[in-house]
């Protein structure tokens, strides 16, 4: 990243994570540093107070910058509920389901039968790890339940509601 940023200290200390890899951030695709590095970009790291149709105002700028574009990475949430109405067991709805308790198992929720969550939802681990691996174990697990699935002639599967509470009390036995 030093090498790719032309050692900008101010870009560095920027962008450049204190924690080890693979940690909490994603590792940065080709060209994205060198992108922000050009004449034409800015990265702007001052919480931004106000959006207007020319551009921002930030928090310790009192005029505002111009911009054709904006870009914003400020984090997620990786609990996100898919825009539309997931219904499961007795018509509950996932959105109603996730205000309650945003928490998954294995990519699965309870009270959605044949439900797989991939990329994206409670837990989901690209908050902590590379995403082309992360879609390629889900894709896997997820392909192993339907192989399983259609061979076994099960019409469906879900994740039990106490499940997590049965891997902790597992797991904190001696």
């Amino acid at each position: 990243m030093r090498e790719r940023l032309h050692n900008d200290k101010v870009m560095m200390s920027k962008l450049i994570p204190s924690y080890q890899p693979w940690c909490r951030r994603l590792t940065p695709g080709d060209a994205y540093l060198e992108a922000l590095l050009a004449d034409n970009a800015a990265l702007i790291d001052d919480p931004i107070t106000k959006i207007t149709k020319m551009g921002v105002v930030t928090k310790s700028a009192s005029e505002q910058q111009y911009i054709d574009v904006l870009v914003l990475a400020t984090g997620f949430h990786n609990y996100r509920v898919p825009p539309w109405n997931m219904r499961g067991i007795d018509w509950i709805l996932l959105s109603d389901l996730w205000v309650r308790n945003p928490d998954d198992y294995l990519s699965g929720y309870p009270q959605m039968p044949n439900y797989f969550l991939v990329g994206y939802g409670p837990n989901f681990i690209v908050a902590n790890g590379p995403l082309l691996s992360v879609f390629g174990f889900m894709s896997e697990y997820v392909f192993k339940w339907a192989l399983k699935m259609a061979g076994e002639d099960i019409k469906s599967v879900t994740v039990k509601s106490n499940v997590k509470e049965a891997c902790n009390a597992y797991i904190q036995e001696p």
